[in-house]
């Protein structure tokens, strides 16, 4: 294994002017900074790259294994985060609207929820050689009322992909919607998974680098803390709530949810087990972290981790491994050890 390399740089958020100083030098605030820790933490389960980007302080990044700044990698279930983004800048689409008639009709915010009530779709979505992964999706059954339960899984977003994409002599339109959307952060996909008509996947499967995901964490803390015009359409401020079904998934995005009966859970853990028990009420990300911490998550320790309140973006990426949420949260705010 390649040795760990650190990189320091003066890099800060898009219209921000500060001074660069060192994390040491930075001063106390209600919740402190642990790089090192946090990046202990991330190598010992399976991390490759953690950067850590704050209003104020210079730019903390590490990487293992061959990977770079600048190293393509197969983000996941983020793409779904990118999805819903790229979704909630186009004016024309209202979150109520009917994307699925019937006697209960499944809407857009259904969609992004994940509460549509669909088949979560795995076994037909996933599996090699799909032809059209848009009609696929319309196809699946409905297997309980929309708004009524979260179910995680790929069909949400890719019967969103038939919303974007009804024209069948335009059949790829949502690639056109997410890749204008990345160009305009800065942002070039490498590459996207596609079915066999070349359709891309707007549930998993696109290809970013490091630097390509703090920029896109850049852009969701100006929207969240409404530094961007879009951020002040309501649409795109109920990105950050909650569904009833599940008060710690929002629109495409995870959130953090502490308090006195809050139980920590592990992202990935709790889709193995809270989805089956059908109870989100009471989870938490970290209890160690503000509760308005967001996150984008892919599987395998993919993360990119947005606190508002403390201006700063954390992405972290590795191998499949017991990576933790909870567990690198708490490392990320520990107490530093003097010098």
């Amino acid at each position: 294994m390649p040795p760990l390399t650190r990189k320091f740089s003066g890099s800060l958020f898009i219209g921000v002017a500060a001074a660069v100083v060192l994390l040491s030098e930075v001063g106390r605030t209600e919740f402190p900074l642990n790089p090192a820790a946090a990046e202990a933490y991330s190598s010992r389960h399976g991390g490759t790259a953690l950067m850590i980007s704050s209003v104020g302080r210079p730019e903390f990044a590490s990487f293992r294994s061959g990977i770079h700044r600048h190293s393509p990698v197969r983000v996941l279930s983020i793409t779904k985060s990118l999805t819903a983004l790229a979704c909630l800048q186009l004016r024309g689409l209202a979150l109520d609207q009917v994307v699925r008639p019937a006697s209960e009709p499944v809407t857009l915010r259904h969609l992004l929820s994940q509460t549509s009530g669909l088949a979560t779709g795995y076994e037909k979505l996933y599996q090699k050689n799909v032809l059209d992964v848009r009609r696929t999706a319309a196809n699946l059954p409905q297997v309980s009322p929309p708004g009524k339960s979260f179910c995680y899984g790929p069909s949400h977003f890719e019967l969103l992909g038939a919303v974007l994409s009804p024209d069948t002599a335009h059949p790829d339109r949502a690639r056109e919607v997410l890749t204008k959307f990345l160009n305009h952060l800065g942002v070039s996909p490498v590459d996207w998974r596609t079915d066999r008509g070349g359709r891309i996947y707007l549930s998993t499967g696109a290809m970013l680098t490091p630097e390509d995901l703090l920029k896109i964490g850049r852009y969701v803390l100006k929207v969240r803390n409404r530094r961007v015009p879009s951020s002040k359409d309501g649409k795109i401020q109920a990105t950050w709530r909650g569904s009833a079904a599940n008060p710690a998934y929002g629109l495409g995005f995870w959130l953090n949810n502490p308090g006195e009966n809050a139980r920590e859970s592990d992202i990935e853990t709790a889709l193995a087990t809270k989805s089956k028990q059908g109870n989100w009420n009471r989870m938490s990300l970290s209890n160690a972290a503000p509760q308005d911490l967001i996150c984008m998550a892919g599987s395998g320790g993919q993360r990119v981790y947005i606190l508002p309140s403390l201006g700063t973006v954390v992405v972290r990426l590795g191998r499949p491994s017991d990576f933790q949420d909870p567990l690198f949260l708490k490392a990320l705010f520990s107490p530093k050890k003097p010098e």
